[in-house]
């Protein structure tokens, strides 16, 4: 068989991993491509001491995101300087913040501090801050009915995403000694306990950048200026990882109870086969999508074209995340040509069948019959071949449901009981 050698390598890879890998290479090794967005205030565009805008956490997010080999797509086009929380509340009627939002694994979230200093008059030569009682008042209010609205948008434009609300260092450490200065940190930390209470109430995560005062004078080099340079703007990333890095290593949250799913996900996921979503749940009983399916295949197809032409599917377009790896499987021979993909259609057993049998040139070691499978079924040969190897099994009285959709799980333990059909002999 001529997929054979490249199946066994891969298995053998699998084997190797899932006996040695600790939990927390598991957790790099399963990553995903992941899209980030980065919303809010001049902290997210990236301002510099001296008003202009370069590389801010969000970049220095992207950058390592991008060198473990895990970003995708990357913006903070929607973060400008001066933005409060109503700024941000405004932006998610954008038409093109929503699109980019939707497609999100990961987003986060700097706003506030504007709202107080909009109300808030600050001459740092003199380290005096003034500010009307009232406005003050009315100011934290609005931020936490907008930082509330915002999360909640958020989660109804992508319930799937990972939402980090990225909280603030103190602002003045040139400030002299006195009681302006403590209350200016009180006000920090008062503003920081109100994002996290507000994050965790609305399902995001919140991000502490306390580390940022310990040496805040050197990360604030312009007594007159409240933004970091470069290395302060590292440690801001490096709170946000140390938060990212301790999700990504925890296990699924939801496991099936069945030791051969389990078993299947979780090797799977340590060769970096299958992934979980950024909320640290498998979904093992979503029905997979054509799209999804697509992907996955292309990951285990080291041997596919390392380009591809345009699959000529009306429905699938350069952009989306599936796009690649259908042209890949399309310029192949194991996806056909046809009007449309319909990437976005729950892959049936039958499609599941075709496909797995097409990418592994697997041949029927015998005959099966199912009463639901007729003999000029379009899937027939393939079904047999799957039954036969043990791949895919039917279900009672002696069916085997082709047109019923595939669940996440059920796709797993089907990859990896083909694997182990290509295991060689010991």
């Amino acid at each position: 068989m001529k997929g054979k050698s490249w199946l066994a390598s891969l298995f053998s890879i699998v084997l190797l991993v899932s006996s040695f890998f600790t939990p927390e290479a598991a957790g790099d090794a399963a990553g995903a491509k992941v899209d980030y967005v980065a919303l809010g205030d001049s902290l997210a565009a990236g301002q510099t001491p001296y008003r202009q805008i370069d590389k801010g956490y969000a970049d220095l997010i992207a950058d390592k995101l991008r060198k473990n080999g895990e970003l995708g797509a990357y913006t903070k086009g929607f973060a400008r300087s001066g933005a409060t929380t109503a700024d941000v509340l405004a932006t998610l009627e954008n038409a093109d913040a929503r699109k980019a939002l939707q497609q999100a694994e990961i987003i986060t979230l700097s706003a506030g501090a504007n709202d107080l200093f909009d109300v808030m008059t600050i001459d740092p030569a003199t380290s005096k801050v003034t500010f009307d009682q009232q406005k003050i008042a009315q100011a934290w209010t609005a931020l936490g009915q907008n930082i509330t609205l915002s999360l909640q948008e958020l989660k109804q434009l992508n319930p799937q995403a990972k939402i980090y609300v990225m909280g603030y260092y103190f602002p003045f450490p040139h400030f002299a000694e006195g009681s302006t200065k403590e209350q200016a940190k009180y006000l920090t930390r008062y503003l920081n306990g109100q994002l996290e209470t507000l994050a965790k109430q609305n399902g995001a995560v919140f991000v502490s950048v306390d580390a940022f005062n310990a040496n805040g004078s050197a990360y604030l080099p312009n007594a007159a200026d409240v933004h970091p340079n470069v290395a302060g703007y590292q440690v801001m990333a490096d709170a946000f990882f140390t938060v990212y890095d301790r999700q990504a290593t925890e296990r699924f949250i939801d496991l099936p109870a069945s030791s051969e799913a389990r078993k299947a996900i979780l090797t799977l996921a340590e060769a970096g086969i299958v992934n979980g979503k950024p909320n640290g749940a498998f979904e093992p009983d979503r029905q997979i999508t054509r799209a999804e399916a697509a992907i996955i295949l292309a990951n285990l197809r080291s041997d596919l074209p390392e380009t591809a032409k345009n699959p000529g599917f009306k429905d699938v377009a350069p952009g989306m995340k599936s796009y690649t790896a259908i042209a890949r499987l399309t310029e192949a021979g194991i996806i056909s040509k046809a009007v449309r993909y319909k990437p976005d259609q729950p892959l049936t057993r039958a499609q599941m069948a075709k496909l797995l049998t097409l990418a592994y040139e697997l041949k029927a070691t015998g005959t099966v019959s199912f009463k639901d499978v007729p003999a000029d079924f379009w899937a027939k040969a393939e079904i047999n071949a799957m039954a036969t190897n043990g791949v895919m099994i039917g279900s009672e009285h002696n069916t085997f449901r082709p047109n019923d959709s595939i669940t996440r799980k059920e796709f797993a333990i089907t990859i990896y009981r083909m694997l182990q059909a290509q295991e060689p002999a010991a």
